[in-house]
């Protein structure tokens, strides 16, 4: 299998993939490519395929590690455990059927409250709402590079707490509720890590800010006031709008990033609309 890599036009980062047969088992040579691509990108979009059957989907992510079971984590009922509903669709008691609703989601990395990170991420689009809910990305990588000296100094060798308790947030009161009396569709356990406010990627050894304003909750040995001013100046000076690539969805668009060098966001949507989407995870630890 042969694919096409073309480097968005205009954009900060990214590159649109062509060629892709979900159809054929990933092979050596598809996943170095896309591998090197992933490296060189951050993001790759991969449009013009047929649309991937679960067991395609989930050959295809296992190929570049192990899979986390967020279907099962999150208490969603999917055929396969890795791969997790993102969708504001009802069942019949009119219960959200996946993690998704209308409302915005904030920045965040991945899985970035386990022990065990997000390291490579897939969003694959099954339905889309005719306006909104489209996803931005922002390079992390650049802006460790780009951040200022004295704020370089208060965060070098620290690390910092992620909780998932935003990631329950990101949805209507209503359907919040719904969600708790059905026992379903709810974070499992309430994990907590720690990891370094500068990590260096797993394979590529390149150094990252590895913080988020959504999982993020304090820097570590610090007082909150400092913790909490430091953040939000790192936030301001990071997520600027010269390193955010904004992905406008297409059906059947299937995005893979490096969910340890970006953070991404949704930006909400009409509640009468449908997204429907399938998310999948590799974990590495860092």
């Amino acid at each position: 299998m042969s694919i096409s890599v073309t480097a968005i036009e205009g954009a900060p980062f990214g590159a649109v993939v062509e060629g892709w047969n979900p159809a054929e088992a990933p092979d050596d040579a598809l996943v170095s490519a896309v591998a090197d691509a992933l490296q060189k990108y951050l993001l790759l979009a991969f449009r013009g395929h047929k649309r991937p059957t679960d067991e395609q989907l989930a050959a295809f992510g296992a190929a570049f590690g192990p899979l986390i079971k967020g279907s099962g984590y999150f208490g969603n009922e999917n055929r396969l455990p890795e791969i997790l509903p993102v969708t504001n669709r009802l069942d019949e008691h009119g219960v959200p059927l996946g993690v998704g609703s209308s409302s915005g989601c904030d920045w965040h990395a991945d899985y970035s409250y386990m022990p065990t990170v997000g390291d490579i991420s897939f969003l694959e689009c099954t339905e889309h709402p005719a306006a909104g809910g489209a996803t931005y990305f922002c390079n992390m990588y650049e802006a460790l590079e780009m951040l200022p000296e004295e704020l370089l100094n208060e965060v070098e060798g620290k690390s910092a707490f992620h909780d998932a308790l935003n990631a329950e947030r990101n949805t209507t009161a209503e359907d919040a509720e719904k969600k708790r009396a059905s026992g379903r569709h709810t974070i499992k356990q309430k994990p907590a890590a720690s990891h370094p406010v500068i990590v260096a990627h797993p394979r590529t050894g390149r150094k990252t800010l590895y913080v988020n304003p959504m999982l993020t909750r304090y820097i570590k040995d610090v007082s909150a006031e400092k913790s909490h001013r430091v953040l939000e100046e790192i936030f301001a000076e990071a997520i600027r709008p010269e390193r955010i690539y904004k992905h406008s969805w297409r059906k059947g668009d299937m995005v893979v990033w490096d969910t340890i060098g970006t953070v991404h966001r949704r930006d909400s949507f009409p509640s009468n609309e449908i997204r429907d989407m399938r998310q999948m995870s590799t974990l590495f630890e860092i």
